[in-house]
């Protein structure tokens, strides 16, 4: 079979991570795959990327802004975009594998693939969704609902959804696409053995103190501010390393905003250490830190909890839905997870927060099915009723604030430590351990060989009749999606 991989750019992160691995897991073990083009709107230069692939640029599926165009202007471009793919990666043996196909950064080349998925004569299609727009992405779902007409999760014999966690796969089999189209292909974790560290990678001055690395694109959902809040919960010296800035346009403020308050001495640590080609490794950054730590409120699968084992590094962690997949891994391991950070807040400044989270459910409630809304705004009412509440429901400049009085105001300081005193003694914990090895059931479970024989098994799939149903509704799908993230942990404002 042809393998055309398809993703908006092939920037350094988390997708790009996966594209590579997969690539050359299928070229070193595959038995199905003959031929694989990597196709990107964005390919860096300078950066060897996917040295076992042919890698094609095509501008028009790279990130799109806003425009005032109509929508028939729109559906014109993804017509012609369509047509246009088709025709110079079309073919009987092509099989298309499309990476967040419908994350709401480009309408016109998500309707374009759902125009290929619904051709009885086009290229077989795997629809990978690492994220999902109904989840706490409203920019997205808007600017899909306003230029995409077709329903976002086609249903065919030439389409196939490989899901990242049994969450996922769980939730849209729930929504109603047939059992027999969808397929668990967690992501390829290539080797990671930690090498001895180099004499100089971070501050000098800074080197003898204690830290934590957040290996992590800075964007919203990542919730970076809760990581710098995480080191003011012992007297220890902790710095942080985020490896990554945000650089979509709906990130880049959150970034920016994130970045300040490291030069601002906020959060001690470095910041974007990773963003240029000059910049060390991830693994040798892993050797000069002491601990690997998550913050993050979403994750579709999460190599650096992965990789923290790889590297033996302790983890500390907010506990993520998605984990189950995984998290057994850790028994045994030095590993804190945690279900919240609280943090105390004035009872005006919570009925604030509570009165935008109504505001936003309610314009939520023309669409949302009934009794929905109702169930979230009563959990919420709930949480903003205590004295603390989670960090994460907090909106980002806010969370600045705590970060800057939790610095500033040992009382406040102190208040913290006392609601989160079992995560505090769990993270100094942590930082004393010494881990067990525990890179061969990362390779047994995840490594190259074992991802290359569950792609094989989904490429066969195509092989059989798919009993996709008749009667399966592809709206009614798309409503179940929208219901199934309509909690309170995916209407965070963080992610607004």
């Amino acid at each position: 079979m042809d393998l055309v991989i398809f993703h908006y750019h092939l920037l350094p992160g988390g997708v790009t991570t996966v594209i590579t691995q997969g690539v050359q897991a299928l070229r070193d073990h595959s038995t199905r795959v003959s031929r694989i083009r990597v196709v990107a709107g964005r390919v860096p230069s300078g950066l060897p990327i996917c040295p076992e692939a042919e890698v094609l640029c095509v501008p028009e599926i790279d990130y799109l802004a806003p425009s005032p165009l109509s929508r028939i202007r729109w559906k014109q471009k993804a017509e012609r975009l369509a047509d246009a793919l088709l025709e110079r990666f079309g073919g009987t043996r092509a099989v298309w594998w499309v990476h967040n196909y419908h994350l709401g950064k480009n309408p016109i080349f998500t309707d374009a693939v759902l125009k290929a998925a619904g051709l009885p004569d086009g290229p077989r299609l795997i629809l990978q969704p690492h994220d999902f727009p109904e989840a706490g992405r409203p920019a997205g779902l808007g600017f899909l609902d306003r230029f995409v007409t077709r329903p976002l999760y086609p249903v065919g014999p030439r389409v196939r959804y490989a899901l990242i966690n049994r969450r996922d796969l769980d939730l849209l089999r729930k929504a109603g696409l047939p059992t027999d189209l969808l397929f668990l292909l967690e992501n390829p974790v290539g080797p990671g053995d930690k090498p001895a560290p180099p004499s100089r990678l971070l501050s000098a001055s800074d080197a003898r103190k204690p830290t934590l690395l957040y290996p992590v694109r800075c964007i919203r959902r990542k919730n970076v501010l809760e990581a710098g809040l995480l080191l003011k919960l012992t007297d220890a010296a902790l710095r942080l390393v985020v490896t990554l800035p945000g650089v979509s346009r709906t990130e880049k403020a959150y970034s920016a905003l994130v970045r300040d308050a490291f030069r601002a001495g906020l959060i001690p640590g470095e910041f974007g250490i990773g963003a240029t080609g000059k910049d060390p490794g991830l693994q040798q950054l892993a050797a000069s830190c002491d601990a690997v730590v998550s913050s993050s409120v979403q994750e579709g699968f999460g190599y650096l909890f992965i990789q923290a084992l790889q590297w033996g590094l302790p983890l500390i962690a907010r506990r993520l839905e998605t984990a189950p997949g995984w998290q057994g891994m850790y028994d045994g391991y030095p590993a804190s997870f945690y279900d919240n950070l609280l943090c105390p807040l004035e009872r005006g400044e919570r009925q604030a927060v509570l009165r935008r989270y109504h505001a936003k459910l309610g314009r939520l409630g023309k669409t949302a099915p009934a009794g929905t809304v109702e169930s979230v705004e009563s959990n919420l009412r709930h949480a903003f009723s205590l004295d603390a509440v989670d960090f994460s429901l907090l909106d980002p400049p806010l969370q600045l604030r705590l970060l800057r009085a939790a610095g500033e105001d040992s009382d406040f300081r102190s208040a913290i430590r006392k609601l989160n005193s079992s995560l505090a003694e769990n993270l100094q914990t942590c930082l004393s351990a010494r881990p067990s090895d525990r890179a061969q059931d990362v390779d047994s479970f995840y490594g190259f060989e074992a991802y290359a024989s569950r792609f094989d098994g989904l490429l066969e799939s195509f092989d059989r009749p798919a009993q996709t149903g008749v009667s399966t509704d592809p709206q009614r799908v798309q409503a179940g999606m929208r219901t199934a993230f309509l909690d309170a942990r995916h209407l965070r404002l963080l992610l607004d």
